[in-house]
């Protein structure tokens, strides 16, 4: 995999310093190792986040209720209502994929 960029801020002593070394993403030629699979949702912050705030963050991407038109965190008959009338631009599959659910963030 080729660098991302040309820039690198680094955390030395409390401030943050810059320098020109490669970003790898997935993949450091010095580490003789590499990542086979897809990468999807990557964020990059400018300091280390908390465990809960990880995990909130991964559930509120992955675990969205497509179908939860009216955002009560469940997918339901009023969802469906919406849905039948063409309210939305998800298709029958997903909808019913969420249907039922009670669980949406």
């Amino acid at each position: 995999m080729r660098p991302l960029g040309g820039t690198t801020e680094l955390i030395e002593n409390d401030r943050i310093v810059t320098n020109e070394s490669p970003i790898f993403l997935a993949e450091s030629p010095e580490l003789n190792e590499g990542f086979n699979g897809v990468i999807d949702n990557v964020a990059i912050y400018k300091s280390v986040k908390p465990l809960s705030k990880i995990e909130k963050t991964w559930a509120s991407i992955m675990l969205r209720c497509q179908g939860d038109f009216d955002n009560d965190c469940d997918v339901d008959g009023s969802d469906l209502t919406v849905f039948a009338v063409g309210g939305s631009s998800i298709t029958a599959k997903q909808f019913a994929a969420d249907f039922g659910r009670m669980n949406c963030p």
